[in-house]
């Protein structure tokens, strides 16, 4: 993934995880949701690999649960309410898609002629 690429997921990454931390859903937040879908979407779009698509696929999914009227609901888990529970489930996914991000540029500097 060129390094441009990756700067620019990163980027969206980051206000996406901004947006999580100031919105705590639970609720039918059409606005929010429609905001991390648009930056999500940016994401994606420069998205190239397997793993990558596959993580922003489930963090949209959780979005779509978190700010929804019921569907956060399901997701309690003892005292810990669904939407709060969505929410550090999308924070660790955006931690293991930047995670991701840097092993493969890491990969492809190790790959890389230049780098031996």
């Amino acid at each position: 993934m060129p390094y441009a690429h990756r700067a620019i997921i990163e980027e969206h990454c980051s206000k996406l995880r901004e947006l999580i931390l100031l919105q705590p859903g639970g609720w039918n937040d059409t606005r929010s949701l429609e905001r991390f879908e648009m930056l999500l979407a940016a994401a994606a779009a420069r998205c190239s690999d397997h793993t990558c698509r596959e993580l922003i696929r489930t963090i949209g999914e959780r979005a779509g649960d978190l700010f929804s009227e019921q569907e956060h609901r399901r997701w309690a888990q003892g005292q810990t309410s669904g939407a709060d529970y969505l929410r550090l489930q999308i924070l660790r996914d955006l931690d293991t898609l930047a995670a991701h991000l840097q092993g493969a540029a890491g990969r492809k500097r190790r790959a890389s002629p230049l780098y031996r």
